[in-house]
């Protein structure tokens, strides 16, 4: 639910931030309504669950998370501040930058610096801990922290959408086109097993998380949708598919980001191409199953939002699956 300023400030009565003077609301996801809070020890972000959300935000996880990235002096997050002990609300520091997009105009010098920050961002990530965010994540929850396997994320991403999405009322014209993607899906996943390795990716860069200073600075946000990923080998792409699909500057220098992926992480380019394409699939996928399941829970009322823009949305993205993979999938063999 969304808090008023006063819930705000009860909810942050043993944060340790001095005295609050202020607090106005800052924008807000599908999961969270966030607020600027200000005191006299600075500028902080509070986030707590937004009306109409999905499901709960995970805060004891986001809170770990943080944790970790600070324990390794990572530069492109937020730090923790508080969470308070029911976990409806957690407190960040607030960082600077605007979104992505605004470097799309920029020259190109900057458009490529701005690119080689943000892949460098992305593999500083392999040095997280699983092992300390698990141990803090226990403490504050009292929960064990699992690994993400791609079973998982066609359990979620897929089969759980496809299931949440027949409690509102799914378009017969989209559920015929879906259905049989989720099968085929499932099928495929469970041929695969989970790899060795263990690798944090923060599952959300879209543009809007990615915020960048006129400096070049970058900041990654909403980390509650990153995961600790066990994907079976050679599907690991480092969290590069993700701003293949979404990021208009990582299509441009597709090339730029794969040299610099392959280099650092001993790999060749033609691998890693085969498992950037292979993820970008996955993720779409997942892409046309959120629009679906959230046009079908819009046409009820169950959730905010217009059913007319979801399925635009899906319609789109199926659109652009089509032309990309269906003619070459890896997922739907």
């Amino acid at each position: 639910m969304s808090h008023d300023a006063q819930t705000i400030i009860q909810l942050l009565g043993d944060a340790p931030i001095g005295t609050i003077t202020s607090v106005e609301p800052s924008g807000s996801g599908y999961a969270s309504a966030a607020y600027k809070v200000v005191s006299d020890k600075g500028t902080f972000i509070a986030l707590t669950q937004k009306s109409g959300s999905i499901a709960p935000p995970n805060y004891a996880y986001h809170f770990a998370i943080l944790q970790t990235l600070e324990s390794i002096k990572y530069p492109f997050a937020p730090k923790a501040i508080y969470i308070d002990p029911q976990e409806s609300l957690i407190l960040m520091s607030q960082v600077g930058g605007q979104p992505f997009m605004w470097v799309n105009d920029a020259p190109e010098d900057q458009q490529k610096q701005a690119v080689k920050t943000l892949v460098t961002a992305l593999l500083d990530l392999r040095d997280a801990s699983f092992s300390m965010c698990a141990e803090v994540y226990h403490k504050l929850s009292g929960k064990e922290l699992e690994t993400t396997t791609l079973q998982k994320n066609v359990q979620l991403y897929m089969t759980d959408w496809l299931k949440l999405a027949q409690t509102g009322q799914p378009d017969p014209e989209l559920t015929s086109w879906v259905k049989p993607k989720v099968a085929a899906c499932e099928a495929f996943a469970a041929q695969l097993k989970p790899g060795k390795q263990v690798v944090l990716g923060h599952g959300d860069t879209s543009e809007g998380n990615i915020l960048l200073t006129d400096d070049l600075r970058l900041h990654l946000i909403d980390w509650d949708s990153s995961s600790f990923n066990q994907f079976p080998d050679g599907w690991d792409d480092f969290g590069v598919a993700y701003l293949m699909n979404h990021v208009p500057l990582f299509q441009k220098f597709r090339p730029l980001v794969t040299g610099l992926v392959s280099e650092r992480c001993g790999l060749g380019v033609d691998e890693l191409e085969n498992r950037i394409f292979r993820q970008q699939e996955n993720i779409k996928l997942g892409d046309i199953m959120w629009a679906y399941m959230m046009h079908a829970r819009a046409q009820t009322g169950e959730i905010q939002g217009k059913p007319d823009k979801f399925m635009a949305i899906a319609r789109a993205r199926i659109d652009d699956y089509e032309k990309t993979f269906a003619a070459n999938s890896f997922l739907l063999d």
